[in-house]
């Protein structure tokens, strides 16, 4: 299964003043800190889902012959104008039954796939249309069509280009017997999904041999439980060529480009083997240049060169090896101070 390259949280958690690596972004004077930690609150996403105005979508009940065509809609769920180009990110489509209301689905949308009773996956390899026929559960079991029991929703998603977990296209499909099972996606069928997420910086010393440390790290964006240990594969120091501000925006709608980031070549990582929740950057982080250095951070993290109003610096733990393919599950920023 396909997940999305960035999820996001749900909740939003004060950092207390005490706790290593968390500091105020106000107030003056340099800063002594050269710890990075990454807790379960470092990044954070507030947002609504409203499946409630949508118009559900009449299907026949027991069949799995259906189609979905989004060939011809004209905007997604998070209000992005599409193009014949840009509908084609889409390319991973679920199906599922829940028992719980439609309130319920909205108050915990991002959780969808794990609340589900029933759910039923496929890939998109090419085009814009889902045949329900591809669609199969985790036992291999086909999609066998919907009935009149509880809620069946049907969601159409990009994961390999998109950081926003969030559906493109949703609808609740309802039995109907005067369909003939060929839905033409519309802006009247579709939930509506608005959010907005936050960095919560903290200082650090510049030029410093930073410490990323990982070990607060049990839940991630989502919310999802993650073991420090076994499931965060790949830590890596970002470098961006934007304020917080524009960061936030681009990473939640979607529109941020690699070009973006300052330091050359794939962004320094680190990938701990061992069951490592913490490392230095000199001596254990790797870009493409080779072993970071001394020399590398002086560069790197020069306070006069790249100021918050210009930069964000985070250290990103992500499930997966490789930059840009994986899932990143926690980003904590900072700031640069002499």
């Amino acid at each position: 299964m396909k997940r999305a390259g960035i999820l996001l949280s749900t909740t939003l958690a004060l950092c207390p003043l005490a706790t290593l690596g968390c500091s105020s972004s106000g107030g003056g004077g340099s800063t002594s800190n050269t710890t990075v930690a990454l807790t379960n609150n470092s990044t954070t996403l507030t947002y609504t889902a409203n499946l409630h105005d949508l118009q559900p979508t009449g299907v026949p009940a027991a069949t799995a012959a259906l189609t979905l065509d989004w060939g011809s809609l004209s905007k997604n769920a998070l209000g992005t104008e599409l193009t014949s180009l840009s509908r084609t990110n889409i390319d991973h489509a679920i199906v599922g039954h829940y028992t719980q209301s439609v309130s319920q689905l909205e108050s915990q949308f991002l959780n969808l796939q794990s609340m589900a009773d029933k759910l039923y996956q496929a890939d998109i390899e090419s085009g814009t249309v889902l045949d329900f026929k591809t669609l199969m559960d985790s036992s291999n079991n086909a999609f066998g069509g919907i009935d009149s029991t509880g809620t069946w929703v049907v969601a159409l998603l990009c994961t390999s280009t998109c950081r926003n977990p969030a559906p493109w296209y949703l609808t609740i499909l309802k039995p109907d017997p005067s369909s003939n099972g060929m839905i033409v996606a519309a802006e009247a069928n579709d939930y509506k999904f608005s959010s907005s997420l936050m960095l919560h910086p903290i200082k650090v010393k510049q030029k410093s041999d930073l410490l990323a440390d990982w070990s607060g790290v049990t839940q991630d964006f989502l919310g999802h439980a993650v073991n420090p240990k076994t499931d965060l594969n790949a830590i890596f120091l970002l470098a961006v060529a934007l304020p917080a501000s524009q960061l936030e925006m681009q990473l939640n709608d979607d529109t941020f480009a690699s070009s973006s980031i300052l330091i050359p070549g794939p962004p320094p990582s680190y990938l701990p083997m061992n069951g490592e929740t913490s490392a230095t950057l000199v001596g254990n982080f790797v870009s493409g240049a080779g072993n970071v250095t001394q020399a590398d951070l002086d560069t790197y993290l020069d306070a006069s060169a790249y100021t918050p109003a210009t930069t964000t610096f985070a250290i990103a733990a992500q499930t997966g090896t490789t930059v840009g393919s994986g899932q990143i599950r926690m980003l904590q920023s900072f700031e640069l101070e002499p």
